[in-house]
């Protein structure tokens, strides 16, 4: 029992907690409140119950019967009984409150009804209901439970045979009955002494699935292809486009007087001029999770509220269309619900009906849960194995793993029981995600291969009402990085690289220089030799060709007679060539003379020379600056043996009377 300290009475006594018993062996034996009010009561030889209220309700019609409870319509009496029509099984009654009365069938009571499947029902006075079934229609005596056939009246119309696909009866402020017929839109009205039938209007090809009426008396007539419409200044009903494929389920009104359509491809929203302003479907409202639409019934508050193949939508416009799902885990009797059935009652109760049974809430008593879901660390594992710790992994704030343990898988449990299947959990690892990951309702969070370094991960939840706790739990996770990644290691790997650079660079600059030095050796070994040579065909060669010269001079005066002192003269001129060419070899071989200024000056001398024998005059130009070019012998004697043709080519050829020796210095 539920007690209200405020105003001293009992506001509630639970005896069952579970939608299937009627009432569990509930001896109390103990209760706890945690932190969200959830009231948890141990009982003897029962179990664990939990009163949660804070909980949305969604109070469950269904019968105890082992059949299925598919229901195809609802309808609340004034006296608090629930009546309800099932495929195949007739009609299941239900007493105010809640409690299963009884189940009328032709199964229990033979030929009771004209056809097992109840697909719609409306009142007619306190006494009687109307039951529309397919292809069958009649007044049902809630007193007497006699149900009054009247399709002998319809088939005396003579139409031709129908199949009602989706059956609906609905009563008409001007006191009218109105139901379909295949293709037909019928209706009953009061006689003197019965109910007469007649054709309201034939819609050829279509087949009728719902029919609605709103405050003005307009009609609109839902089809398996499109809506049909009918004002009560116009006899004609005009066509309202829909997408082609649009099959209507069911029809309502808003405030705003917009026009509010169910059907397989959405919820369609029309203005005034019956144009589409707003499509809410699942491809431009994620939150939308099926496009399969069934009833659409307004609260109080003219909120939305939609039956579809995978739960019960809330759409309010009045808060930016936001968007509330509800499945089974809220209570629902499945997440698939059924044409036709939907219902709201005078005082406000909603109704809606599905493959298990029906729903009935009041939205006005739903406020959202304000307390938060808190996430506890239940486990962390490393390689696959659980961290060894002698604290609890829930009271660490920080953990440092080896290199090696970069492998990691983190269980996390939210704290919040009002309805923890509608918990989600959201984490990130900071370091490894760039954002939030959305687990859904997975309580593990796994990452392989984790660089050494430091992370954090985060984990928060939300409660049953969506409303995320911003404020996460949060575990330090440091990989320690292998000894040869540390700076200590780096640095002294870099000393060795140094180092062992700088001896390899002492022994390469070694190796270079003794061999630079035997080098030098050696050159200076041939300078010295070819010095000697040099000397030694100066002073030998030299002096010996000097000495036949001037001893063919001497002869050549002794000798009177010119004839005989030809030969002389060519001995004496053999010798003087043999001395001008020996002395270009000594100054060729000469190692003082390997410079390019040596050369140059060795030309400029020779050109003089030899252009003033031939009495041609001459201008040898040179660069201000002669860089200090080392030549070997043999270069230098090369250049000056092509200058040295040059000149003799032109003095013999040329006949020029001036020569211009220029030296030009360039980068090759």
């Amino acid at each position: 029992m539920i007690y209200d300290i405020s105003t001293n009475q009992i506001v509630k006594h639970i005896v069952s907690f579970n939608t299937v018993e009627t009432r569990s062996f509930n001896f109390v034996f103990s209760l706890y409140r945690d932190f969200a009010d959830n009231m948890w009561i141990g009982t003897d030889g029962d179990g664990v119950k939990k009163y949660s209220p804070h909980k949305k309700v969604f109070n469950l019609y269904r019968s105890p019967y082992i059949t299925h409870s598919m229901t195809k319509a609802i309808y609340k009496h004034e006296d608090g009984r629930l009546y309800v029509g099932l495929f195949q099984d007739g009609l299941d009654i239900f007493e105010k409150g809640g409690k299963f009365l009884k189940r009328i069938s032709n199964e229990d009571t033979p030929g009771k009804f004209p056809a097992a499947d109840l697909h719609a029902i409306c009142r007619e006075n306190y006494e009687q209901l109307w039951f529309h079934f397919r292809n069958a229609i009649g007044l049902f005596d809630i007193k007497t439970e006699n149900f009054k056939d009247l399709t002998s009246q319809v088939k005396a119309l003579g139409l031709p045979e129908q199949r009602d696909v989706n059956p609906f009866v609905a009563k008409r402020s001007n006191e009218e009955v109105y139901f379909n017929w295949g293709e037909y839109l019928l209706k009953f009205s009061a006689g003197d002494k019965d109910y007469n039938v007649a054709i309201v209007h034939r819609f050829p090809g279509e087949n009728l699935s719902c029919f609605f009426e709103d405050f003005y008396g307009t009609m609109y007539i839902g089809t398996k292809a499109g809506i049909y419409m009918k004002t009560p200044e116009n006899n004609n009903w005009t066509s309202i486009p829909l997408p082609a494929g649009t099959e209507v389920k069911s029809i309502n009104k808003n405030a705003q007087k917009q026009l509010l359509v169910a059907s397989n491809k959405g919820l369609f929203v029309f203005d005034n001029n019956h144009k589409v302003i707003k499509h809410y479907n699942s491809y431009d409202y994620p939150d939308i999770v099926n496009d399969f639409m069934y009833g659409v019934l307004l609260d109080d508050k003219d909120r939305i509220w939609v039956s579809s193949n995978r739960g019960l939508f809330q759409i309010n416009p009045a808060a930016k269309d936001t968007i509330t799902v509800y499945n089974h885990q809220d209570g629902l009797q499945s997440n698939e619900f059924n044409t036709g059935a939907y219902y709201k009652s005078t005082d406000g109760e909603l109704f809606f009906g599905g493959i298990r049974g029906v729903n009935a809430f009041y939205p006005r008593n739903f406020v959202n849960n304000k307390y938060l879901s808190r996430v506890v660390i239940r486990r962390l594992d490393v390689l696959d194995k659980p961290f060894a710790s002698d604290t609890n992994i829930a009271l660490l704030k920080k953990v440092s793993l080896a290199y090696n343990q970069n492998t990691i898988a983190i269980e996390y449990v939210p704290l919040e029981y009002t309805n923890p299947l509608k918990n989600k959990v959201k984490y990130m690892l900071e370091g490894a995600d760039d954002d939030w990951l959305d687990a859904g309702s997975a309580r593990i969070a796994r990452y392989t291969n984790l660089a050494p370094g430091n992370y954090i991960f985060k984990v928060k939840a939300c409660n049953n009402d969506g409303i995320w706790n911003e404020h996460p739990t949060a575990l330090e996770i440091n990989i320690k990085i292998p000894f040869w990644q540390s700076l200590w290691f780096r640095f002294l790997l870099l000393l060795l690289v140094l180092g062992g650079a700088y001896y390899l660079s002492a022994l390469y600059l070694e190796y270079k220089i003794r061999n630079e030095k035997l080098k030098l050796e050696k050159e200076q070994a041939v300078d010295q030799e070819r010095a000697r040579i040099s000397s030694d065909m100066h002073d030998d060669l030299g002096s010996g060709l000097s000495t036949i010269r001037l001893l063919s001079e001497i002869a050549k005066r002794k000798i009177k007679d010119t004839g005989q002192t030809k030969e002389i003269e060519r001995i004496s001129e053999a010798a003087a060539e043999l001395v001008d060419k020996m002395s270009e070899i000594i100054w060729a071989m000469n190692s003082s003379n390997d410079s390019l200024a040596n050369l140059i000056a060795y030309m400029r001398s020779f050109a003089a020379d030899f252009l003033e024998h031939a009495h041609i005059s001459h201008h040898f130009i040179i660069p201000e600056n002669i860089p200090n070019i080392k030549l070997s012998g043999g270069t230098r004697r090369n250049i000056y043996l092509a200058v040295k043709e040059s000149l003799h080519n032109v003095v013999k050829h040329a006949q020029a009377t001036e020569v211009t020796i220029e030296v030009q210095m360039e980068k090759i």
